[in-house]
Order: structure tokens, then sequence, then C-alpha cells
């Protein structure tokens, strides 16, 4: 995969640790996420990050006042880990698409 960086397009002097706000239901899950429990990590993302119109508080702008949703520091990120996790994420769906294609019933004509 080739990669392309445009470090020019981030303004590092915005680039401040994010203070997440979630609402009790996703902070008491936390500690399952963290520990690696997929079936919570899979609840709490499927939970996370609705639309503000859903009225549940957890959309981005109402848990973190810069967007970013993270609890790590903007400016630890590398383009070298932004490689992978792209990398990582693409790998992932497609396995995902791969796998649905085995899964699902075979279209008739």
């Amino acid at each position: 995969m080739h990669s392309i960086s445009f470090p020019s397009l981030v303004d590092l002097d915005k680039a401040t640790q994010p203070q997440l706000t979630l609402p009790p239901h996703l902070t008491q899950m936390l500690p399952q996420v963290a520990a690696r429990d997929r079936a919570a990590s899979l609840v709490f993302l499927a939970e996370a990050l609705k639309a503000r119109e859903t009225g549940k508080k957890t959309s981005t702008a109402e848990m973190s006042q810069t967007g970013v949703w993270s609890e790590r520091n903007p400016r630890e990120a590398t383009a070298e880990q932004g490689r992978r996790v792209t990398e990582a994420f693409v790998d992932a769906a497609v396995r995902f698409i791969d796998r649905w294609k085995e899964l699902r019933p075979t279209q008739r004509p």
C-alpha cells in the first residue's frame, strides 16, 4: 500500500489532549473494553458516536471539546502509526467483506 502524507494539513497548535465526557453507561463499560472483552468493545462502539439528534449524548461534539475521540494526546501520533492503523482497518474490512460473501445466501439469477 502506498502512503501519502500531508503534515501541512495538521495545525499542531490546536492538537490538544481532549477531555472526554462519556455518558454513565459508556463509562461503566470502559474497564471491560480496556480488558479487551470483545463483546463489551462491540457494544461500546455500537452505543457510542451516535448523532446528536438521537438524544443519547454520544455524538463526538458532545463527548469531546476538540472533536478527537480518544484519551491519547494527538501530538503523540506519527505518520507511521497512522499508516499501520489505516492498513489494519482496511485489512479487517476486506476480511469482513470476504467472509460476508462466503456466508450470504447464493443469489438467484
